[in-house]
C-alpha cells in the first residue's frame, strides 16, 4: 500500500474485497486522504451549498495542484453516490472535457441513469434531449448535480466563441429553468475573469453577482501548520514510517516563501521518498533535496521507456505545452507528425507515460487524444528541458536535410566510380531496392489507413476520397507490393468512392461565409463573406469568375434576381447594392437602414425588395431603391431572417427573440405571429407550395408551419443548434445546418434521412439548387461546399412509419417480409419493397425483440410488458407467453420451430412450446439477459448477460455447459456487459459483442476465443451473421455498421447512416440485403456487395468526382493538383 500516488488523481476509497455485496453494489467511499487532509470540512461545506434549493450554482476555485479534482472525484462523489438530499436520490455527473461535451454529457448521463436502472426511450444526445432528460429526472424523485471539473480548459481548447456561448446557453438554462439540478464550477483562480463574460453575456436571472461568496467556494493549499500531522497519518496507516524530524523538513521544504505546500508537490515528493525508501532525516539529506528528488521522479518515469526511447520521451513530452505554459491536447496522429516517429514506438512510450500519470488519455471522437496530467507539470518540463529540447528538434530537422544531401551526392559518385566498385553498389543497391519496396509499400499502407481514419469521421466529405486516391496512384505505379496490401487498398478506394457525397469546394475568401444564392439556371453561386466582399462562382468546374468589391462591411446576405442578370446584397455597412452580373459593377446602392443589414429578400416577380436589419426594422424597396410606404412596425429584437413567399404576396421575418411573423405585401398589416421557439431564430424557408414554413432557432429544433400559424412538425437534431434550413425544389427534402458543422437531410415527415459532415466550423447558409442534385453548405470554416444529394439513397431504402426508435428487424426465412419493432409499441410488417403490409398492436409498452419462426406460420414480439406474443402473418394474435415477472429483453426459437426461448430482466431464461406451456426456468446470470441463441442443432443455448459473462446451456437438462472466459479482466470501477450474441450457421462459432465495443469470436466446441475484431470505440450492439457465413454484420451506439471478412477478421466495409443508435442488424436470407434497425424510427435496407472493381475503374470512377475539385481549387497542393493526370 502506498502512502502517495505520485502524479495521479485521487481515488475513492472501495469496500474490502470480502465484502458479501455483489461489485455493482459495493459503494465508493471517501478517500482516506480527503479526511487526513481536513478537505472533509470542505465536502460538508459544499453538501450544504447543493442541498439548498436556492443555490444552483458553485463555483470552487484556487490555485493549480491545490487537489480540487482529487477533491470531487474522490470526497464529493462518493458521498452523493451514497447519500439522499433532502427526500431526494442524488445523480452526481461529472466531466472534464469540453471539445465535444455535448456528446460526452449525454454519454455520462445516460450510463448513470443505466446504471441505477432507468429505462431512456430516447438517449440524450444532444441539448435539447440532454435538458429534456434533465427535466424528467425531476419527476423521477433525483436531484442532479453536474460538475464541470477542470473547467479553464473551455477557454483553452474551445477556441471558437461560437461554441463556448452554447455550453453557456445550456448552463444559463439548467440554473434558470430546471428545478433541484446544481451547477458546480471548477477551475483556476487565474481563470475566474471570464465568467464575468458569461454572466454579462447570458444575463442569469437567478445569479446576481456571479463571483459573490454565496458563489464562489475557495480551495487552498495545505497550511503549513496542518501539513506534518497529516503526513505522519497517511504513512503511518499505510507503514511507511518517516521520522517526525523529516516530516517537519519536508513540510519547511516545500512551504518556501508562501509559507503553505502545494498538495501535487507533496504526492510527487513524497511517492519519490517511499520509491526509494528514503524514511530518515539523514537519508533524505544525503540523496537529495526536494528540487532533486522531484526531477529523479521525472527521470525514472522517462527512462523506462527505454534507453533508446528517452529522447523521444523527452520531447513527447514537450510537444504537448506551448510558450503560454498551456497543455495541449494531441491525436496519436498529430504526435506522430510532428516527432516523425513510428507508430510502434510511439505506442509503447504513449503507454508508459500514460500509466504513470504524466499523460492523461482523453477518451474523443473519432481519435483519442493526450494530454499532460497536470499544469504543474508544464513549468516543471518547459523549464528543465525547454532549451536543450528545441536545439535537439532544430539538428534533427537540419540533419535531416543533410542526410537527403548525402544522399544525392551518393548518387553522383556511383556514377563515376570503378567495376570494382559498381559491383559492390550492386549488393548495396539490391538492399537498397527491397528497402525501397519496402517503404513503398508501407506509404500504400499508411495512406489507406488513414484513408479509413477520414472515412470513419466524414465518409461523404472529399477527404477519404483524396486520400484513397493517393493510395490508389501508388499502387498503380508500384513494382511490387503485397497481396493484402493491394487487396485492402482496392476495399478503401472503392469504399472512398462509394461513399462520397462532397462534388467540390469553394475557397477563396479571407473569412467566414454569411450567404449563398444559386442563378436560376444553376449555372453560378453568389457568395457573401465577413470580408466584405461577394464572390461568382462556376458551379460546373468550382472556378471563381469575379469578385465584386464596394461595400464597406461584413455581406451578410445575397440573392440574384429571378431573372439571374442581377445581384443583391446586403451588408453590414447598412446598405443594400444591385450588381451587374455580366460586367461586375454596381448599378445602384440603395440607402435608409441606420443599422447591420441581416437579411433581405426578393419578389418573385422581381419587383420588390425587402430587406432587415439587426434594430429590428423592415423596409419595402422597388427595383429603383424608392421606400414603399412606412417601414413595417418595429420588431422587440434583431431581424435575423427574411423571404418571400413563392406567389409574393406574403412576407416572412425572424427575429432574435424567436418570433416569427407574417407580413401582407398590400397592405402590410401584420399577420399571424408564430410563436413556439424558445431561442433567436436563425432562419426561414417557405416550401415550393407556398403553404408550409420551416424555422430553425439556437434552441436546437425546427418547426414546420401552416400559414394560419399552427405547428405541423417539428424536426428534432440530435447535435448542435440549427444555424440554417432550406426545403429542396420538389419540397420533399429539408436540409438543416448546425453550428458544430453538420449538415443533415429530412423527410418532409420530419426522417432524418442523411449526414453530411466535413465543415470544420458552423454553418450559416444552406441552398438548394435550382434542380434538386446539389446542395451547397456555407460555413465559418471559410469555405463552401457542394453536396450531391441526387440519388443519396440509391444503395439504401428507407422505411418509414415507426413513432419512436425501432429496436429489432428481421426477414422472414422466404425473405418476401421485413418485421420491426418499435418503442411505440409496435410491430409492423413490410414487404420486401418497402411497402406497409400491416401494425400488429397488443404489448402494453415498448417492443424490443422479434423473430419469425423457421416455418414461418408465426411471428414473435417480445416487449417491456414481460410478455412474448405469437402472431400468424395476418395479424391474428395466437398466443401470449406470460410468467416473466420483468421485461422480457431477447428470445430465440429452436430450429425445428417447436420451442422458444425467453430471456429475461431478471435474469432467467424460459423454455416455451408454442402451445403456451413453460417447460423449464433456468436462474442464468445475476441481472438482466441481454442476448439469447438456440444453436444451428437445437442442442445448446447461449446467452449473454448484465453481469458480463457469456454461457453455454444444454437444452434437455437446463444444466450449465461452459462459461466463456473473456470477460471477467474488465477493469476494476468499470461495467461491461455483453449485448448481443449470434451463432455462425454452422454451428462452430459464436460472435459476441459488449459495451466497449469489442467484438470476440469463439470456438463453440472447446470455448476457447477465436480472434477479437477491433474498430468501435463505442458499444456494440448488435451482430449478424451472412446465410453463408463468411461475414459478420456489427451495429453500433454511434450508427456505424461493420462488415468483417470471417476468415481472417479483416473489416471489409463500413456502413453508415443517419448517426443515430443502431439497435438491431439483420442479413436477408441470400445475404445480399442487409436490414439496419435505429433510434431514429426507421429501418433501412442495405444493398450489399462486397465484391471489387478493378484498380483502374476505381481510380476513373474517384477521379470523374474529385477532377474538378483536384484542378481547380486553389488550395490543393501541386502534388495533388496531377493526381488524376492520365487516368481516364
Amino acid at each position: 500500500m502506498r502512502a502517495f500516488i505520485g502524479t495521479g488523481r485521487l481515488q475513492p476509497k472501495r469496500r474490502r474485497a470480502n465484502s458479501q455485496l455483489p461489485a455493482l453494489e459495493q459503494p465508493e467511499m471517501v478517500a482516506d486522504e480527503i479526511i487526513a487532509s481536513g478537505r472533509q470540512r470542505d465536502i460538508n461545506n459544499l453538501l450544504e451549498r447543493i442541498g439548498n434549493p436556492n443555490h444552483r450554482l458553485t463555483v470552487i476555485y484556487g490555485p493549480s495542484g491545490v487537489g480540487k479534482s482529487s477533491l470531487i472525484y474522490a470526497g464529493l462523489v462518493p458521498i452523493l453516490k451514497q447519500r439522499a438530499i433532502g427526500q431526494r436520490d442524488v445523480l452526481p455527473i461529472v466531466i472534464r472535457v469540453y471539445t465535444d461535451w455535448v456528446r460526452d454529457l449525454g454519454k455520462l448521463l445516460l450510463k448513470e441513469q443505466e446504471a441505477r436502472g432507468f429505462s431512456l426511450f430516447v438517449k440524450p444526445q444532444s441539448i435539447t434531449t440532454i435538458l429534456q432528460r434533465l427535466k424528467e429526472n425531476y419527476h423521477l424523485n433525483l436531484l442532479t448535480v453536474l460538475i464541470f471539473d477542470q473547467f479553464e480548459e473551455l477557454f483553452v481548447a474551445v477556441r471558437d466563441i461560437v461554441e463556448r456561448n452554447l455550453l453557456f446557453e445550456f448552463l444559463k438554462t439548467v440554473i434558470g429553468d430546471i428545478p433541484y439540478t446544481q451547477v458546480i464550477l471548477s477551475l483556476r483562480e487565474e481563470y475566474l475573469h471570464y465568467l464575468l463574460k458569461f454572466e454579462r453575456s447570458k444575463k442569469l436571472d437567478t445569479i446576481n453577482n456571479i463571483l459573490s461568496k454565496n458563489i464562489l467556494y475557495y480551495l487552498g493549499n495545505f497550511p503549513i501548520q496542518y501539513s506534518a500531522k497529516f503526513i505522519q497519518k497517511i504513512t503511518n496507516k499505510s507503514q511507511f514510517y518517516l521520522e517526525a524530524s523529516l516530516s517537519h523538513k519536508l513540510v519547511n521544504d516545500l512551504a518556501g516563501e508562501l509559507g503553505e505546500i502545494r498538495p501535487i508537490e507533496l504526492q510527487i515528493l513524497g511517492y519519490q521518498l517511499q520509491t526509494e525508501n528514503i524514511t530518515t532525516l539523514d537519508k533524505y539529506q544525503k540523496f537529495g533535496s526536494e528540487k532533486e528528488l522531484l526531477t529523479r521522479f521525472f527521470e525514472e518515469v522517462i527512462s523506462d521507456c527505454g534507453p533508446e526511447n528517452k529522447s523521444v520521451a523527452q520531447k513527447i513530452l514537450y510537444v504537448l505545452t506551448d510558450e503560454n505554459n498551456t497543455r495541449l491536447l494531441k491525436t496519436k496522429a498529430e504526435l506522430v507528425s510532428n516527432l516523425e516517429l513510428k507508430t510502434e514506438i510511439l505506442d509503447l512510450i504513449l503507454r508508459i507515460l500514460v500509466s504513470s500519470g504524466l499523460l492523461l488519455l482523453v477518451p474523443e471522437h473519432p481519435a483519442d487524444r493526450y494530454q499532460l496530467g497536470h499544469d504543474y507539470f508544464v513549468t516543471f518540463i518547459r523549464t528543465q528541458q525547454g532549451a536543450e529540447l528545441l536545439t535537439e528538434l532544430e539538428q534533427e530537422r537540419e540533419q535531416r536535410k543533410l542526410i537527403e544531401v548525402n544522399r544525392n551526392q551518393i548518387y553522383r559518385r556511383a556514377l563515376l566510380s570503378s567495376t570494382v566498385a559498381i559491383i559492390s553498389l550492386s549488393v548495396l543497391a539490391s538492399f537498397t531496392f527491397f528497402s525501397f519496396l519496402r517503404a513503398k509499400n508501407n506509404e500504400i499502407i499508411a495512406l489507406t489507413k488513414s484513408s479509413e481514419v477520414l472515412y470513419s469521421a466524414n465518409r461523404k466529405s472529399l477527404a477519404p476520397l483524396i486520400e484513397a486516391l493517393r493510395a490508389g496512384r501508388r499502387l498503380k505505379s508500384a513494382i511490387a507490393v503485397g497481396n493484402n496490401t493491394r487487396s485492402q487498398t482496392l476495399a478503401v478506394l472503392q469504399q472512398a468512392v462509394d461513399g462520397v457525397r462532397e462534388r467540390n469546394r469553394l475557397e477563396g475568401h479571407n473569412s467566414w461565409l454569411n450567404s449563398i444564392s444559386f442563378s436560376l439556371d444553376g449555372q453560378r453561386l453568389a457568395t457573401g463573406s465577413a470580408d466584405g466582399t461577394v464572390k461568382l462562382w462556376n458551379l460546373e468546374t468550382g472556378e471563381e469568375i469575379r469578385t465584386l468589391l464596394g461595400h464597406k462591411g461584413k455581406v451578410n446576405s445575397v440573392i440574384f434576381s429571378r431573372y439571374g442578370k442581377t445581384l443583391n446584397t446586403g451588408s453590414a455597412d447598412g446598405t443594400v447594392k444591385r450588381w451587374n452580373l455580366e460586367t461586375g459593377e454596381e448599378i445602384r446602392t440603395l440607402l435608409g437602414h441606420k443599422a447591420d443589414i441581416t437579411s433581405i429578400g426578393f419578389s418573385p416577380d422581381d419587383e420588390l425588395i425587402v430587406s432587415g436589419s439587426s434594430d429590428g426594422i423592415v423596409r419595402l424597396l422597388d427595383r429603383q431603391g424608392n421606400p414603399i410606404g412606412q417601414p413595417f412596425p418595429i420588431q422587440n429584437a434583431g431581424i435575423t431572417s427574411l423571404s418571400f413567399s413563392p406567389d409574393g404576396k406574403v412576407i416572412v421575418s425572424g427575429s432574435a427573440n424567436g418570433i416569427v411573423k407574417l407580413w401582407n405585401i398590400e397592405d402590410k398589416t401584420i399577420g399571424k405571429t408564430f410563436k413556439g421557439h424558445k431561442a433567436d431564430i436563425t432562419s426561414i424557408s417557405f416550401s415550393p407550395d407556398g403553404q408550409t414554413l420551416a424555422t430553425a432557432s439556437l434552441d436546437g429544433a425546427v418547426r414546420l408551419w401552416n400559414l394560419q400559424g399552427q405547428e405541423t412538425q417539428t424536426l428534432q437534431s440530435f447535435g448542435a443548434t440549427i444555424s440554417s434550413v432550406s426545403f429542396s425544389p420538389d419540397g420533399q427534402t429539408i436540409a438543416t445546418g448546425s453550428l458544430d458543422g453538420t449538415v443533415k437531410l429530412w423527410s418532409r415527415e420530419g426522417q432524418e434521412l442523411q449526414i453530411l459532415r466535413g465543415h470544420n466550423n458552423r454553418i450559416t447558409s444552406i441552398s438548394f439548387s435550382p434542380d434538386g442534385k446539389i446542395l451547397a453548405t456555407a460555413s465559418r470554416d471559410f469555405t463552401v461546399r457542394l453536396w450531391n444529394v441526387e440519388d443519396y439513397n440509391s444503395k439504401t431504402q428507407t422505411l418509414f412509419g415507426h413513432e419512436a426508435a425501432v429496436d429489432s428487424v428481421s426477414f422472414s426465412p422466404d425473405a418476401n417480409l421485413i418485421a420491426s419493432a418499435s418503442f411505440d409499441g409496435t410491430v409492423k410488417l413490410w414487404k420486401r419493397d418497402g411497402r406497409l403490409v400491416r401494425t400488429l398492436e397488443g404489448h402494453q409498452g415498448a417492443v424490443i425483440s422479434l423473430s419469425f419462426s423457421p416455418d414461418e406460420k408465426f411471428l414473435a414480439s417480445a416487449g417491456r410488458d414481460g410478455t412474448v406474443k405469437l402472431w400468424k402473418l395476418d395479424g391474428t394474435l395466437v398466443k401470449t407467453l406470460e410468467g416473466n415477472q420483468n421485461s422480457v429483453i431477447s428470445f430465440s426459437f429452436s430450429p425445428d420451430g417447436k420451442f422458444l426461448a425467453s430471456a429475461s430482466k431478471d435474469g432467467t431464461i424460459r423454455l416455451w412450446s408454442l402451445d403456451g406451456t413453460l417447460i423449464r426456468i433456468i436462474d442464468a446470470h445475476k441481472g438482466s439477459i441481454y442476448s439469447v441463441s438456440f444453436s444451428p442443432d437445437g442442442k445448446t443455448l447461449a446467452t449473454a448477460g448484465r453481469d458480463g459473462t457469456v454461457k453455454f446451456w444444454d437444452v434437455q437438462t437446463g444444466v450449465e455447459i461452459r462459461t466463456l472466459q473473456g470477460y471477467d479482466n474488465t477493469p476494476q470501477g468499470y461495467d461491461n456487459w455483453v449485448d448481443s450474441i449470434s451463432f455462425s450457421p454452422e454451428g462452430k462459432t459464436l460472435a459476441t459483442a459488449d459495451r466497449y465495443g469489442t467484438v470476440k469470436l469463439w470456438d463453440v466446441k472447446t470455448g476457447m476465443e477465436i480472434r477479437t475484431l477491433l474498430g468501435y470505440s463505442d458499444a456494440v450492439t448488435s451482430l449478424s451473421f451472412s446465410p453463408d457465413g463468411t461475414i459478420l454484420a456489427s451495429g453500433s451506439s454511434y450508427g456505424t455498421v461493420k462488415l468483417w471478412s470471417l476468415a481472417d477478421g479483416k473489416l471489409l466495409q463500413t456502413l453508415q447512416s443517419s448517426g443515430a443508435a443502431i439497435n438491431s442488424v439483420s442479413f436477408s436470407p441470400d445475404g445480399k440485403t442487409l436490414a439496419t434497425a435505429s433510434d431514429n424510427k426507421t429501418v433501412m435496407l442495405w444493398n450489399i456487395d462486397l465484391a471489387l472493381s478493378s484498380l483502374d475503374e476505381l481510380l476513373g470512377r474517384g477521379c470523374d468526382w474529385a477532377g474538378d475539385y483536384l484542378r481547380n481549387n486553389p488550395n490543393v497542393s501541386e502534388s495533388d493538383r496531377t493526381l488524376c493526370k492520365d487516368i481516364n
